[in-house]
């Protein structure tokens, strides 16, 4: 699971998610322009910080290609990348935003 700017209110919402899900869902962040202490706490896993503004490979950020990503971020080419990557290995990429969709 991952999210571009990772902030307070994403991590308690994710949270929920992430205990259904269990120990094996990783959760890969880039960092708010408001920093916020504690995230790992809330979100009660470490979480994998990267540069969203520079492509990235999972094997950079210290994980194997995964089968599902959950991702966010769609306009930085970190998220990107690693979304193609598991489209690539035949992996499912799922969409995540926190703006209602109109499809433009």
């Amino acid at each position: 699971m991952s999210w571009h700017g990772l902030q307070q209110f994403s991590a308690r919402l994710f949270r929920a998610v992430l205990d259904r899900l269990g120990e094996d869902c990783i959760v890969i962040g880039s960092r708010s322009p408001v920093p916020v202490k504690g995230m790992e706490a809330v979100l009660r896993r470490p979480i994998r910080w990267i540069d969203a503004t520079r492509p990235v490979t999972w094997r950079e950020v210290g994980l194997d290609v995964p089968d599902v990503f959950m991702q966010s971020g769609w306009a930085y080419p970190a998220f990107n990348a690693l979304g193609r990557e598991v489209k690539a290995a035949g992996g499912h990429v799922v969409g995540l935003t926190d703006v209602n969709w109109r499809g433009d």
